[in-house]
Order: structure tokens, then C-alpha cells, then sequence
């Protein structure tokens, strides 16, 4: 799926969660809880069925490298390299997928269906 198909989307998330951009932290990798079922639907979608590409929002800091991904709330890193900033971005973000997707099992309790959405 080309990338400008999924932009009001993620655009429409990150309004949702705006608060949530509000909680980065500059320390080392944090990947912050929450509950967004939405959140969680949609990464599984794009995570399962295509390759997924999110935004790294960088910058330096002094001596630091800060990042955050764009599209998903609470992914963020702090590093002395920009590679090792990246390296560690890819991390958090995997892991928030993952946590995000057992969380959105989870709250389906019993019996359900996963269907794919597209936008």
C-alpha cells in the first residue's frame, strides 16, 4: 500500500493521541503503556500483511541523538549515535507493536475475528 494512502489515517491517530506525544521522555528507550484499540488494529494490519514504513521524527540534542515514531504514540529513544538512535527505534517500535497487538487479543475476550482493514 503506497504511504500517502495510509496519511489521514495515521494523521487522524495522531490527533486522537496527541496527549500521549506529550509523555517522550529524553532517557534511554521507553515505550510508554496505552490502550488504543485503534492504534493496535491498525499496526497488527500493517505489520502482518505488508512491510510497514513509519516516520522517525530525529534531532540532536547536545551531545544526544532524541527520536520519536510519528505514527505510533510513545515510541521514542534517546542515543550518542543517530544509527544507534535508529537501531533503537526499530526496537521500541517492535516491541510496541507487539505489546499493542497481545493487548487489543486481550481485550476481545473469547471468541473473535481479525479482519483486515484497509485504508
Amino acid at each position: 500500500m503506497h504511504r500517502n494512502l495510509l496519511r489521514p489515517a495515521l494523521a487522524r491517530l495522531r490527533r486522537a493521541s496527541r496527549a500521549a506525544y506529550d509523555n517522550r521522555a529524553v532517557g534511554s528507550r521507553l515505550v510508554l503503556r496505552h490502550s488504543c484499540v485503534v492504534c493496535s488494529a491498525l499496526a497488527s494490519i500493517m505489520t502482518q500483511n505488508m512491510n510497514a514504513t513509519f516516520t522517525a521524527v530525529v534531532k540532536q540534542r547536545g551531545d544526544w541523538w532524541i527520536g520519536w515514531i510519528e505514527e505510533v504514540p510513545g515510541v521514542n529513544a534517546q542515543e550518542r549515535t543517530k544509527t544507534e538512535l535508529l537501531k533503537s527505534l526499530r526496537e521500541a517500535l517492535l516491541e510496541a507493536l507487539e505489546f499493542n497487538r497481545e493487548e487489543a487479543r486481550r481485550a476481545a475476550e473469547g471468541e473473535y475475528v481479525e479482519e483486515p482493514v484497509m485504508v
